[in-house]
């Protein structure tokens, strides 16, 4: 496997992390390797992003749209559909990987932004699922001493 020389050293980074998901994620005589090309470049792309993560490369202005694309070209799903039937798969790929690099990493691979994003659904969906407050008078009964 060879890199473009002419791309800045990030995106060369950023495109040898993508390679290896496709090495570890879709060998040529694996079933899961004729999935639909959009599907096996959402993997491939979404690995890269989580080992970029994990040593302070953000490459989310490239990835999310480059995901976005393929997963939007995938039949009969939705881009959300494709990219949520992938993530575990590629995290753990990921998250394989991290762990035999002998590198300084910053965080566990969550890319920027999906934290804070992920806080603040949780955050939303507890508002719509706590009990409503009684507003108005109290109906219980008062204790009245003299």
């Amino acid at each position: 496997m060879t890199v473009r020389g002419d791309m800045d050293d990030a995106a060369q980074v950023k495109t040898l992390a993508h390679e290896l998901g496709h090495v570890r994620l879709h060998s040529p005589d694996a079933a899961d390797a004729r999935a639909h090309r959009g599907v096996v470049e959402v993997e491939a792309e979404t690995v890269a992003l989580m080992i970029g993560a994990a040593h302070g490369l953000d490459t989310s202005q490239y990835s999310v749209p480059y995901v976005t694309s393929w997963a939007s070209s995938v039949p009969n799903k939705t881009a959300f559909d494709v990219v949520t039937a992938t993530a575990e798969r590629a995290r753990k790929t990921a998250t394989a990987i991290l762990d035999t690099l002998n590198t300084h990493q910053i965080s566990n691979g969550e890319p920027p932004g999906i934290a804070a994003a992920r806080d603040q659904r949780a955050a939303r969906e507890r508002e719509t699922t706590r009990p409503a407050r009684r507003r108005g008078p109290s109906t219980r009964a008062a204790v009245v001493t003299r």
